[in-house]
């Protein structure tokens, strides 16, 4: 888990195969200086240079050879024997990252938007349409976790419902991402492929706080991290202001469920609580 204290940006400048002259911007980083941060972008643009245009692309989520370009917004102190902090994507949702604490995400086939179904069908209301779809998507889903969670009954989930699937958090153990155990979970899960790549790559898990914005009724961020000037600082602020006004409407995540028996471990209680109040996971909210 690696977010950079210093960004700087270079640009290599080439031709594709027609003889075209084409060029691409390249980061670098450092923790220790911008003028470091720009000396790893220039090392970085000649190692492009030598490579096909078109090989590889800088803008690739979670690609080995780089750390996410995320800024941090807060470290969660109180949690012993983990770390946990939270950045905010290209998107511009807020993201919470942990080095031992597991997160699982999971999707779903593109269905009707969810609202209540789960607890509809546990109650006997009659679901609303496209709502026994989710349902029967989300019970297939969960049935595969329960199945794998008997063979291990030392472990314990939380399960949430998302915008468009379902979020597991492993609330018994603290794991590393490249544990046996995990991929076994994230392969039986049937997890987004994606995001068990993220993980591995990127040495920690990650659960989204905040609604996307085109969920919530918000524009996308006009500009990404870091800045270039005060204008563009200035124009994020202002698109912040008016993302969180949209958001405040919805919730990220909704608990679902508790999978298994084992005790809540003290490490990750702190973060359930933070987790849980950040996405609003007690409430009745729309998702976005």
């Amino acid at each position: 888990m690696h977010f950079p204290s210093h960004w700087a940006k270079a640009t290599w400048r080439g031709t594709n195969a027609e003889g075209d002259p084409v060029s691409r911007e390249v980061w670098g980083w450092s923790d220790t200086s911008p003028g470091d941060a720009h000396q790893v972008a220039e090392q970085r643009a000649q190692r492009l240079a030598k490579t096909p245009f078109g090989e590889a692309q800088d803008n690739s989520y979670g690609y080995p050879d780089r750390p996410l370009r995320e800024p941090v917004l807060r470290r969660l102190a109180d949690l012993p024997d983990a770390q946990a902090v939270i950045t905010r994507n290209a998107h511009g949702c807020d993201v919470l990252n942990t080095d031992r604490i597991v997160f699982i995400d999971v999707d779903l086939p593109a269905l009707t938007p969810a609202g209540g179904g789960f607890f509809a069908a546990l109650f006997g209301r009659k679901p609303a349409n496209g709502e026994d779809a989710r349902i029967r998507a989300e019970a297939d889903k969960i049935a595969r976790l329960e199945t794998w969670q008997r063979a291990h009954p030392e472990l314990s989930f939380r399960v949430y419902r998302t915008a468009a699937g379902l979020r597991y958090l492993l609330t018994s153990a603290l794991l590393v991402p490249d544990d046996p155990l995990v991929a076994d979970a994230m392969a039986a899960t049937g997890a987004d492929p994606n995001y068990r790549r993220l993980c591995q790559v990127q040495k920690s898990f990650r659960a989204r706080l905040t609604p996307k914005s085109w969920r919530c009724g918000a524009d996308r961020p006009p500009h990404r991290f870091p800045f270039t000037d005060a204008r563009q600082a200035t124009a994020m602020k202002k698109w912040q202001d008016a993302y969180e006004r949209a958001a405040s409407g919805h919730a990220t995540c909704l608990r679902l469920l508790d999978i298994g028996t084992a005790p809540v471990a003290p490490a990750i209680q702190p973060l359930i609580v933070e987790h849980d109040r950040l996405t609003r996971a007690e409430s009745s909210l729309p998702l976005a």
